[in-house]
């Protein structure tokens, strides 16, 4: 080997490991499952190098190991007999339909039917009354609504 740390070393190992055997695997579901169990098997066989062999059985870290990629080997065999659907046909479906949302959101705000040249007229003469108003230091005259 070159020369380098054993820790780098072991660690290089443990990825090539983990990586390597499994890009054969087509469905990339059993594949990640397969990945996760070899790395955390490898993680759990170096700790219990560094703890050593009479104490690797009752120690934590080994033993939590050992479960996580009994799990994920489980899962990774369940995903190849019966793989989940995949949703593709829904995950489409719904990324336009939002897309389509936006859109047509976008486009009425920015149009604003609801509004018709009636009702903005009233909303023009009050702007602009306010304006000179502000302009001018007199008030601005009362409008009277009485039909005397």
């Amino acid at each position: 080997m070159g020369v380098g740390s054993v820790k780098t070393d072991e660690a290089r190992f443990t990825k090539l490991v983990s990586t390597r055997p499994f890009r054969r695997v087509s469905d990339r579901r059993v594949r990640r499952e397969l990945r996760r169990a070899t790395f955390h098997a490898a993680l759990a066989a170096r700790r219990a190098r560094n703890v050593g062999p009479s104490r690797a059985s009752g120690d934590r870290r080994v033993t939590r190991g050992i479960q996580q990629s009994t799990r994920h080997a489980a899962r990774a065999l369940s995903f190849s007999i019966s793989p989940p659907p995949s949703h593709r046909v829904r995950n489409t479906v719904l990324i336009v339909t939002g897309a389509a949302t936006t859109v047509v959101a976008v486009v009425a705000i920015r149009s604003k039917p609801w509004q018709s040249s009636d009702d903005m007229a009233p909303a023009a003469e009050t702007a602009a009354m306010t304006h000179d108003a502000a302009g001018d230091e007199t008030p601005a005259p009362a409008v009277h609504t009485d039909t005397e």
